[in-house]
C-alpha cells in the first residue's frame, strides 16, 4: 500500500469517528434584547424558562443553551417541565434536568447543557430553561413570539425556583432567550467504532512490516 492509499484509509477512519454537528432547531432571540437580573441573596427567584408549544410532529432535541451571565462561579441546572395551553400553570412536572459547572463571566453568552436525548411531543407544552445555584445571574429576553421547526416560543415565560428541587412559580410576560439543538449522533455505530479501533493499528503494523521488507511508502 503506497502513501496515497494510506492517507485515504486514515482520512476515512477519522471521518467515521467524528461527531456529527448538532443543528440549531430553535433560536428565539429577536432584537432588541433585554436583561433580567436574578439575585438569590434575598430569596429571589433564580431560574427562568421559555414557554414552548410543539406543533403537529414530535421534535427530538439533544442540547439546550441559554443566554446568561453568571456573576459567580457556581452551577447552572437546565430544566424541562411540562405545561399546559396558555395561559399555562404552575403544576407541571419536571421531566429532565442537567447540571453544568459555570464560571463567573463579564458578559452575556450562550451556555450549553451536556448532550442528551429528549423528545418534545406533538401538541404538548413545555417550559425549557435553567436555574442558577449562585446568588446573582443575568438572563436575556425579548417580547417577540417565534415559530421555528414546529416549535413556537410564547411571550409568557415561566419562572423556576429552588435549585436543589426545581419547581414552577408562575408565568411572566417575556420570551426567555434559549437555543435548542438537534441530537448530535456519533457515527459510525459502536460495532464499526470497534472495528476501526482494532483494525487501524493492525494496518499500520502491516505497513511498517512491509516497509521493512523493501516496500516503499514514499517517506523517509
Amino acid at each position: 500500500m503506497n502513501t496515497k492509499h494510506l492517507c485515504f484509509v486514515l482520512c476515512a477512519a477519522a471521518a467515521l469517528s467524528a461527531p456529527a454537528t448538532a443543528a440549531v432547531i430553535l433560536d428565539n432571540a429577536d432584537p432588541p434584547l433585554f436583561t433580567t437580573n436574578r439575585n438569590n441573596s434575598n430569596s429571589g427567584i433564580e431560574g427562568v424558562a421559555a414557554y414552548l408549544a410543539i406543533g403537529a410532529s414530535d421534535v427530538a432535541i439533544g442540547e439546550i443553551a441559554i443566554n446568561a451571565q453568571p456573576l459567580q462561579s457556581s452551577q447552572l441546572k437546565f430544566v424541562i417541565f411540562s405545561d399546559v395551553a396558555p395561559p399555562g400553570n404552575n403544576a407541571g412536572s419536571l421531566l429532565f434536568s442537567d447540571t453544568v459547572n459555570v464560571s463567573a463571566s463579564g458578559s452575556l453568552a450562550y451556555i450549553l447543557s451536556d448532550p442528551f436525548s429528549f423528545t418534545l411531543q406533538a401538541g404538548h407544552y413545555y417550559d425549557i430553561g435553567a436555574i442558577f445555584s449562585g446568588t446573582n445571574i443575568n438572563y436575556t429576553y425579548d417580547l417577540t413570539p417565534d415559530t421555528e421547526n414546529g416549535i413556537s416560543s410564547i411571550v409568557a415565560n415561566q419562572n423556576v425556583d429552588n435549585f436543589s428541587s426545581p419547581t414552577l412559580v408562575g408565568h411572566g410576560a417575556a420570551d426567555i432567550n434559549i437555543r435548542l439543538y438537534s441530537p448530535s449522533a456519533m457515527v459510525p455505530e459502536p460495532g464499526s467504532m470497534v472495528l476501526g479501533i482494532v483494525g487501524l493499528p493492525a494496518l499500520v503494523a502491516l505497513l511498517v512490516r512491509r516497509r521493512g521488507h523493501g516496500t516503499r511508502l514514499g517517506i523517509q
